[in-house]
């Protein structure tokens, strides 16, 4: 019983280290940043910036950068915003950019246009048009952004970064409670102004701009999906219209090629099964010959044991038959053959 107690306290105080180890793993938890309305935005030649630390660690910064056209983070190992101080990392991934917990249209086409792959922008592989750049050797994301999503972050309440130096992911949510009030400051001229465009300029500006997503190879079936060229939005919508189609397809084949792979199962099973009938029905055909021939034999001795009993009857009298001269040869010495009477 000592012994028992002693051995359940060790195991508890071994999973105990455990769960205190596994707790104390830096890799295994989300760092949650908030930047309110309380850090001010700082304004320079039509740019504006704040600067927040990092919630956990005093020597990372987060500074935000907004000029109208593009939204930039950098992390930085000082309150200036400065090359010089930017941090720099072998391994930086941008998982996602939301604006109240919902992704922004326009980072997904960035993942939807990297090269290789479109799980998170990765540091070192290139989106189409530059759109977003990750430059983690430099502690940097940035973002060029389209009308829609300036309107999106005016309309909206918070946006976040949802990032991951190296292994443990950080997640910078920024009040945009003040944003509005940024982008009349820094583009007075794009908030104010209301161009007008007569329709049939429209039409023809719009007609000149039709872009389109053709299918892949050896999907030409499929018909090419069209949308505005100046729409990132509409792009991103046309090729996730196109990736659906394309799956559809696939499905289609591969539901036939399943459907041909079970019917040549069929075919050669029905084959199987009919050659093993045949075989079976050879095998008591040629059991059923055998058995015939067995039977013959069987009555062949009868009869010839019956006709040896009368012959041997009738030699004893020394007498001798036509139908004894196939047994003759087992006649007493006294009895003759008589071939040419019997003939």
């Amino acid at each position: 019983m000592h012994k028992t107690k002693i051995l359940l306290f060790s195991l508890l105080l071994i999973s105990t280290q455990a769960l205190a180890v596994g707790d104390a793993n830096p890799f295994n938890r989300s760092v949650k940043t908030s930047i309110g309305t309380n850090v001010t935005w700082q304004y320079k030649n039509d740019t504006a910036a704040k600067t927040a630390r990092d919630s956990l660690d005093s020597d990372t910064y987060y500074h935000l950068m907004f000029d109208g056209k593009s939204l930039r983070l950098r992390l930085g190992s000082g309150k200036a915003d400065t090359p010089e101080s930017a941090r720099h990392f072998e391994q930086f991934a941008v998982n996602d950019v939301k604006i109240d917990d919902k992704r922004i249209p326009l980072f997904q086409w960035c993942l939807d246009h990297q090269e290789r792959q479109s799980r998170f922008l990765q540091q070192g592989l290139t989106v189409e048009k530059n759109v977003c750049e990750n430059r983690g050797e430099n502690g940097l994301f940035t973002m060029t952004l389209n009308q829609s999503t300036i309107d999106a972050l005016k309309n909206g309440k918070t946006l976040s970064f949802v990032i991951k130096p190296f292994r443990t992911t950080n997640i910078i949510n920024v009040s945009l409670a003040d944003f509005s009030s940024v982008v009349t400051r820094v583009m007075p001229k794009q908030a104010l102004a209301k161009p007008v465009v007569n329709a049939s300029a429209s039409t023809a500006t719009a007609a000149a701009s039709i872009c389109s997503v053709k299918p892949p190879v050896g999907f030409e079936t499929i018909k090419p999906v069209q949308y505005p060229c100046n729409s990132v939005v509409d792009e991103t919508h046309a090729h996730k219209t196109m990736n659906e189609q394309v799956s559809q397809v696939r499905k289609k084949r591969e539901a036939e090629k399943e459907k041909k792979r079970k019917a040549e199962i069929e075919k050669k099973k029905k084959e199987e099964e009919a050659r093993k009938q045949l075989e079976l029905k050879q095998q008591r055909e040629a059991a059923a010959i055998a058995a015939s021939k067995l039977k013959q034999q069987e009555l062949s001795k009868e009869i010839a044991a019956k006709m040896l009993s009368m012959c041997k009857s009738a030699w004893s009298r020394g007498e001798n038959r036509c139908y004894c001269e196939k047994y003759i040869d087992q006649a007493p010495a006294n009895i003759k053959a008589m071939p040419s009477a019997c003939k």
